[in-house]
């Protein structure tokens, strides 16, 4: 049992963001990118400690929350939110993250939406529409059923209400101080903390049982 709580008590320590200096470098142009919009696939590489489940030198593709911050082909420092920090051409200061749209990128990853260009141009201005963005208009079909999925589907029974899941906002940076604001990313992060807990929990309830009973 004591090898299970320690087990557990690991898988909540790693899914709290990291606390030293995080760097990625972004690039819009790379090969086998989906999507031609000024947004998304980006393509991103961890240059220094984990960035939600990615070890150093991993790659990993994302769309943007933001239209009116911009990156270009360099390197950055990033800090992990819930929310988007001091951008965007609409919605409140912080914007924080919809469940939505947070579906919809963990859906991209997992291949439920089918990666090719068509989809990821209506995945990324869907994100933006839901995300209060000026001038862009959901896919109907696409924003049906995230809405679906959010509120009684699969993603409702995984993660719960109005739950963003295991999906954050990669907040990119140009200096180390966190100042000087880039295009904010989105990326996967381990399992929150809370569901560790609860699975804990649950453990702990089993263990006792046993011990009573």
């Amino acid at each position: 049992m004591k090898k299970l709580i320690l087990t557990f008590a690991a898988l909540i320590l790693i899914a709290a963001p990291a606390l030293a200096d995080m760097r990625v470098s972004i690039t819009h142009n790379f090969a086998g990118r989906f999507g031609d919009t000024s947004g998304g696939e980006f393509l991103i590489t961890v240059l220094e400690d984990p960035i939600g489940i990615y070890a150093k030198d991993a790659q990993f593709r994302t769309f943007c929350v933001e239209t009116d911050e911009y990156v270009s082909n360099t390197n950055y420092y990033a800090t992990i939110n819930a929310y988007a920090d001091k951008g965007g051409s609409g919605g409140p200061e912080p914007d924080w993250l919809d469940p939505k749209s947070a579906y919809l990128y963990s859906a991209w990853l997992d291949g439920t939406i089918t990666n090719n260009t068509v989809n990821a141009n209506k995945v990324q201005n869907t994100i933006w529409a839901i995300e209060n963005e000026v001038g862009y208009t959901a896919d109907v079909a696409l924003l049906a059923q995230a809405t679906t999925e959010v509120t009684s589907g699969s993603w409702f029974s995984k993660w719960g209400a109005d739950s963003i899941g295991d999906i954050r906002v990669l907040n990119l940076w140009t200096n180390a101080d966190h100042t000087g604001n880039a295009q904010d990313e989105l990326v996967r992060v381990p399992v929150p903390a809370a569901i560790g807990l609860g699975v804990l929990g649950l453990a702990l309830v089993g263990w006792l049982k046993r011990r009573v009973g």
